[in-house]
């Protein structure tokens, strides 16, 4: 009988061991299980795949599907970008924008030049501001104050700060030209864009257009689109930058009285001027002649802007100068908003650190060694601040070093997060997980064009911090598909 006993309670002890083993592997195996039925999915079987999950406070990684495989992460590389720009001049960093005048003011005339210098600010006249358009309500107010009614020169954009590159070279051609890839300068003014309205016939018809808002000088259109009996909106704008000849294709809803679409402004810094000049104009300060910028005096041959170029007086007067927002809310706007022109603005502001005249290379060389230096594996391809390039190249496992980075080691972790869109309550991901229990559980950056689509950042679940990066690459079934397994993968990790 003690014998039969003793067989009973190894059995017992045996099972119990067993059931540990069990109940221990199933908490353990579970994301690895989520994630191998995402992988293995069938719409998948064509696609490039890249992702990890990392515990936030150890950075032990629980599971992962070629992290070190790099892919086009679209607009994540904003987490890049914001993150390297933020830890290089801190959240409470302003650029800063001057105003000094040439010549001599008499009897309530300038006789001389008004010089606008610019060093990369973004948010002048930006719908994104704090400020609205303060810089332009300033130089009104400093004119008056010195009495100023009239300016018998002209007023000049400085825009040497930064070079002529206004995109990045690997910027798709079918992007330029429209508002979401609007080149960035020294001078930028109303996110360097513009809206231009038709109004609508019948299907098959050309849409005439009604105006360009505000008015681009010498902007001129070759209208190839044709109105659609839908509710679609697939027109787009071709055009280089500093070139004044733009294309429209593609179609629009037929039958409107008024319908817009936005494109991007050729020469930001000649925009920057004529907008001032314009604003100047309004608020009774007269200007005698026509607005120039420091490229157009230092080298145009066009004949455009005048054949005689004078040159540009070093003898300067200073009348004030403008802060642009926080360096905190240009983050904001960048990642929650997905803004490419704010993105591109920073790049430009990192390369401003290393390179005269803050080159994209020298800008992009800058983020890779800055993130070298603190011992993260830098072995990606960037050829801009936005992801907006296709040729963009990077991996899972950087970013979730990077948001572990963030995350423990920077003083600015609090504003970087928070610059992130929360699922299913704003931003980008609004629509993200709406209808799931990760809702507000999830901050991430959303990165997406065709063939591409990708989500990175934290994810709260069962009292834990998991940083995660998804990106898929090259697939053929529909976006919304691949959206919605991204979403069954982090609701059943």
């Amino acid at each position: 009988m003690c014998k039969n006993l003793k067989r009973i309670t190894m059995r017992n002890l045996l099972s119990y061991i067993f059931l540990i083993a069990i109940f221990s592997f199933n908490i353990y195996s579970q994301p690895n299980v989520a994630l191998s039925r995402f992988t293995s999915k069938a719409i998948f079987r064509n696609a490039g795949l890249s992702v990890q999950f990392s515990d936030a406070e150890t950075n032990k990684v629980i599971a992962s599907f070629s992290p070190n495989l790099n892919l086009t992460p679209a607009s994540t590389v904003k987490l890049i970008t914001t993150a390297t720009a933020l830890e290089m001049f801190g959240p409470d960093f302003q650029l800063q924008t001057e105003v000094t005048y040439s010549g001599k003011i008499v009897d309530g005339f300038l006789d001389g030049d008004l010089y606008i210098i610019g060093h990369g600010d973004p948010t002048i006249g930006s719908m994104f501001s704090l400020q609205s358009n303060a810089l332009f309500d300033s130089i009104v107010s400093e004119l008056h104050k010195h009495g100023i009614h009239q300016i018998l020169g002209r007023i000049v954009g400085d825009e040497s700060a930064y070079n002529t590159e206004l995109i990045p070279s690997k910027t798709p051609w079918e992007d330029m030209g429209n508002y979401y890839a609007a080149g960035v300068g020294a001078l930028n003014y109303g996110d360097n864009c513009y809206k231009l309205t038709f109004r609508t016939g019948g299907a098959g018809t050309v849409p005439q257009i009604l105006s360009v808002q505000p008015p681009i000088k010498y902007l001129y259109f070759q209208n190839y689109l044709i109105a659609k009996t839908n509710d679609k909106d697939s027109a787009y704008l071709r055009g280089m930058p500093y070139q004044f000849e733009r294309y429209i294709y593609g179609t629009v809803p037929a039958n409107r009285e008024s319908f817009s679409i936005k494109g991007d402004v050729p020469d930001p810094a000649f925009f920057f001027v004529s907008e001032l000049n314009s604003y100047l104009e309004k608020n009774g300060i007269k200007v005698k002649n026509q607005p120039l910028t420091s490229r157009i005096l230092s080298g145009d041959r066009s004949g455009r802007y005048g054949e005689s170029m004078p040159k540009m007086d070093s003898n300067l007067t200073k009348l004030c100068s403008f802060r642009s927002d926080k360096l905190s809310h240009i983050i904001q706007i960048t990642n929650k908003r997905s803004y490419n022109l704010y993105a591109e603005a920073l790049l430009r502001l990192i390369a401003s650190k290393v390179s005269k005249d803050a080159s994209l290379p020298a800008g992009i060389a800058a983020v890779k060694q800055f993130w070298a230096e603190r011992k993260l594996d830098v072995g990606f391809l960037m050829y801009d601040g936005s992801g907006l390039s296709p040729a963009d190249r990077v991996n899972a496992s950087f970013f979730v070093q990077l948001l572990h980075f963030m995350s423990t080691k920077s003083k600015n972790s609090e504003v970087y997060f928070s610059s992130l869109a929360v699922a299913g309550v704003d931003g980008t991901l609004k629509s993200f997980l709406e209808s799931s229990p990760l809702k507000g559980k999830v901050k991430a950056k959303s990165g997406s064009f065709d063939g591409v689509l990708s989500y990175c950042g934290v994810l709260n679940k069962n009292g834990k911090k998991y940083h995660f990066c998804i990106i898929v690459n090259a697939f053929t079934c529909p976006v919304s598909a691949v959206k919605k397994s991204i979403e069954q993968l982090l609701t059943e990790f």
